[in-house]
């Protein structure tokens, strides 16, 4: 495209945890946060996010049974990693943030510490 503006593509990351032997699959607690971004730092391991960098997805969750006929479930948490924020654009050289017609950012936001 001669004398056009060029895209920035932005990189991002998914990161997966998956927890093993869980005794139920939290669904009552993954649904209202599925697609809400962090509304405070969150650390996964060794690593903390900032403040809406990440966005919640949930995984696949499987059954698990052991020779005594215990049953535990496996139960993946996906976060989409977005080193500008999901609530923001990259203009030029800066950062900006994304409002609609009523000053409401595109995503929701909510507390991941909520995940068992």
């Amino acid at each position: 495209m001669a004398n056009g503006q060029v895209g920035i593509v932005i990189p991002q990351a998914e990161i997966s945890i998956i927890r093993y032997r869980m005794p139920f699959i939290p669904d009552a607690i993954m649904i209202p946060i599925l697609g809400t971004v962090n509304n405070s730092p969150f650390t996964i391991l060794n690593t903390t996010y900032d403040t809406g960098n990440l966005l919640f997805s949930i995984g696949n969750t499987d059954t698990e049974a052991d020779v005594l006929g215990n049953i535990t479930y496996v139960v993946e948490y996906k976060f989409l990693y977005n080193p500008v924020g999901w609530q923001n654009l990259l203009v030029g050289a800066g950062i900006s943030p994304i409002f609609d017609a009523n000053g409401n950012p595109p995503y929701g936001v909510s507390n991941f510490n909520v995940l068992p």
